[in-house]
């Protein structure tokens, strides 16, 4: 007699949970594969009653919707997770959805609700000691600070989050930690740091194991190589980040990937390939209804179009764009491009269809509470009505962005002056942690091979403590020397030429104005020669103070070789810097010489460029000194601007 064949019972409880699994495998090598698979999951899950792998199921698709874009599927995703949590005694799964739920809403411009959530998220980690998603929290909420751009406050988070994930082994929060340290520190000028910190980030994201995470690392390279105007290496970082992206199928990641490809080669001066990247991304973020993408897009299409002199075109982009970013609600975007549609109509002299948008722009303004993009338009007001002709309101228009200039300035020193208050407490803590992470393993090997040689240690200390100082001050001086000239104290011509080429890209880039000056003291070989080369020191010591005293904080002034100074006065006109030059010539030749010598005289001839036309600011600097030149030659002693 045969025995009865043994019945398999299907175990469909372990297939979702081997489905879960997968999908979260897939996760960082296809998300859009790996979500298929989660949906299946969360199906078969639904499928049976009070299944308990439903909350799993619903958190990894929350979790891919994020990956792919589509925030308000991952919020109804992680929502109805959490609400089903509330019956369940496990507190670990909640916090990793209320951090879902904060970076989704956060993508979605609901800042409060956001903060809401990765507040909670903190809250309970910290109440459950768990530091692993406590660090992730503290991230979370200093990216929230970073978008309203707190960048002190955010730093403060991410340092935080960087150390506890370091104590708890962490390496991905780390990495991410550190990229967000970098793009905190190029956000205010710091790129040298900015770097270091994205290139520590990089090892921790292999391409292998976290493809997509190493995209945004290269990303994030790339955006400080172009604030530094390095276009070469902002492409190559940008084009191995799109790379990852089109293997990841990461179409939104793709479609931002071209866009920061145009820009680059827009700022390059390479128009066809800037058009041909952002009408790539164009197909893409229309394609997926990315349409904060389509208005990015739109805006440099426009961009492109009024450089070449297309302004019909240039005006149909800016308008396009216009009409997404009012739907979406975007203010500044709205202002931005009403901005730009007021500028080509002042080009097309439609000064009324000019009057309307700047109006809209600057009452936008109003709401969104930015003065520098208010100043911006001020100064096209005032542009616009000195072109039809309304000089009162011209006069009105300048006088008020100029009062803006000044907010904006005194805003800007004040979140300086915070962020090196930071700088120094963060730059002291990492210092202290040095020291005592030093001290520690002296200590415990002169407890194991000297068996408590208590003074020798203390001798070491007290010596190393005298070592550090000695190389700090060195530190120091080294920093001061590399861009200070040792005579005057001044700025030396290599701070000079890098302070003029940033500044030159900015002024053409926002239509600022820019002026450059270079000084010539008057026969100063004949003052070295019948004074003595110690007169001459003198003399020139005097020169650079008179310069700096009568200079604003925003100029840059510096000896540029010899007897010659050089002036780098930012939002300045020609007329403008003639004017102040004119007054530094007349406190020169006024200046008391008889203190150094009795028949000591010094005059300065001075030359004048702001011609933001030049391809190059070496060639501003040419033009200044060709004007210098004109000067020596009409009789010395006066400033000359005007060819």
């Amino acid at each position: 007699m045969n025995a009865p064949k043994k019945v398999i019972t299907p175990n469909p409880d372990g297939e979702v949970r081997v489905l879960i699994g997968t999908a979260r495998q897939l996760r960082q090598q296809d998300p859009s594969a790996a979500l298929a698979v989660a949906t299946r999951a969360l199906a078969l899950s639904r499928s049976l009653a009070d299944n308990p792998e439903t909350v799993s199921c619903l958190h990894v698709c929350a979790e891919l919707h994020h990956d792919l874009s589509d925030y308000e599927s991952a919020c109804a995703s992680a929502a109805e997770a959490l609400a089903r949590l509330q019956s369940l005694p496990d507190q670990t799964d909640r916090i990793d959805i209320h951090e879902v739920l904060g970076k989704s809403h956060a993508k979605l411009g609901r800042s409060e609700e956001a903060l809401s959530h990765h507040r909670n998220a903190l809250e309970l980690s910290q109440s459950l000691q768990d530091d692993q998603r406590a660090s992730k929290s503290l991230l979370s909420l200093g990216i929230l600070k970073y978008d309203q751009s707190d960048f002190p406050g955010a730093i403060a988070y991410y340092q935080q989050a960087f150390e506890m994930a370091q104590a708890v082994g962490d390496s991905h929060c780390q990495g991410r930690a550190l990229g967000c340290l970098g793009n905190a520190f190029e956000r205010v000028g710091e790129y040298a740091r900015s770097l270091e910190y994205h290139r520590q980030c990089l090892p921790h994201f292999s391409e292998d194991a976290f493809p997509r995470e190493r995209s945004f690392a290269l990303n994030n390279i790339a955006n400080v190589y172009f604030a530094l105007g390095d276009q070469r290496r902002a492409i190559s970082f940008h084009e191995q980040s799109l790379e990852l992206k089109r293997r990841l199928k990461d179409r939104w990641g793709e479609g931002t990937s071209l866009q920061n490809l145009g820009c680059c080669y827009f700022e390059a001066g390479d128009l066809p390939r800037a058009q041909s990247y952002f009408e790539a991304s164009l197909h893409i973020v229309e394609m997926i209804a990315d349409r904060e993408g389509v208005c990015v897009v739109r805006q440099g299409l426009g961009d492109i179009a009024a450089k070449r002199g297309q302004l019909d075109e240039a005006v149909r982009c800016y308008r396009a764009g216009l009409e997404i970013s009012t739907a979406l609600g975007q203010r500044y975007d709205q202002a931005m491009a009403l901005l730009c549609l007021g500028r080509v109509y002042r080009q097309q002299e439609r000064i009324a269809d000019a009057h309307q948008s700047l109006n809209q722009a600057l009452q936008l303004t109003t709401h969104i509470q930015t003065k520098r993009l208010a100043q911006m338009i001020g100064d096209e007001l005032s542009s616009l009505c000195e072109l039809s002709g309304d000089l009162s309101s011209a006069l009105a228009h300048l006088r008020q962005a100029y009062r803006l200039e000044r907010e904006v300035f005194n805003e800007d020193l004040e979140a300086k002056l915070r962020h090196l208050q930071l700088h120094f407490e963060l730059e002291s803590a990492e210092r202290e942690k040095e020291l005592h992470r030093q001290r520690h393993l002296e200590l415990a090997k002169v407890n194991q091979d000297l068996h408590g040689s208590n003074e020798l240690l203390a001798q070491a200390n007290l010596q190393k403590g005298k070592l550090l100082e000695a190389l700090e001050k060195q530190k120091r001086r080294f920093q001061r020397l590399s861009i200070r000239d040792a005579l005057t104290g001044l700025h030396n011509r290599r701070h000079f030429d890098l302070e003029l080429a940033r500044a030159f890209k900015t002024s053409k880039r926002y239509a600022q104005d820019l002026s450059v000056v270079i000084c010539d003291i008057d026969d100063f070989k004949r003052i070295n020669d019948r004074f003595s080369h110690q007169a001459g020191d003198k003399v020139l010591k005097v020169v650079g103070r008179l310069l700096a005293r009568y200079s604003r904080k925003t100029d840059v002034v510096a000896r540029y070789g010899g007897e010659e100074f050089a002036l780098l006065l930012t939002n300045t006109s020609g007329e403008q810097a003639a004017e102040v030059c004119e007054k530094v010539r007349r406190l020169v030749a006024d200046h008391p010489w008889h203190d150094i010598h009795a028949d000591l005289k010094v005059t300065l001839s001075m030359g004048i460029s702001d011609d933001l036309s030049q391809a190059h600011h070496d060639l501003v600097m040419a033009q200044a000194d060709k004007r210098l030149y004109r000067a020596k030659q009409s009789g010395k002693n006066q400033v000359v601007f005007h060819s």
